[in-house]
């Protein structure tokens, strides 16, 4: 675990892309924390590191359940928050598996519905608060898919 202020998340995006881009096409990376830790955050981080441009927005996709990007080298993301998936939610019904050629999928709150080999991680990047309301504690793994 690592401490993180606000100003090095830029830092932080760049590390985990190098890891995320060592893992198989498509890459699958968990976010896990409480409300409120930074998962949006650092994804919006994550995407504009990748090359969302700036006009873009990148809004949790908590009442839509995903949003899409696509960066200038053509590439597609999947920005996906299950926090509110219930009962019979399907990852299908999103059109997930047969829309696009994802190079990678970033989960927020994918402990809320049944394992999904969709979506089976490659990392799982956990934030936990800190006393400090700019600093978080940060943990990033990679899993054997």
């Amino acid at each position: 675990m690592s401490r993180v202020a606000q100003a090095e998340l830029p830092a932080l995006a760049e590390t985990v892309i190098k890891a995320l881009n060592a893992a198989p096409a498509p890459f699958c990376l968990w976010l896990v924390g409480d409300l409120g830790a930074g998962k949006t955050t650092f994804t919006r981080q994550l995407l504009r590191t990748l090359g969302v441009p700036a006009h873009v927005p990148v809004t949790s996709p908590t009442y839509t359940y995903m949003n899409e990007y696509r960066v200038p080298s053509g590439e597609w993301y999947a920005h996906l928050d299950l926090y509110r998936a219930k009962g019979s939610f399907s990852l299908e019904d999103l059109g997930l598996l047969d829309a696009k050629r994802y190079r990678g999928f970033i989960v927020e709150w994918p402990e809320a519905i049944p394992k999904n080999p969709a979506i089976d991680p490659t990392h799982v990047l956990t934030l936990k608060f800190t006393g400090d309301e700019d600093v978080r504690e940060i943990s990033l793994q990679g899993t054997a898919r």
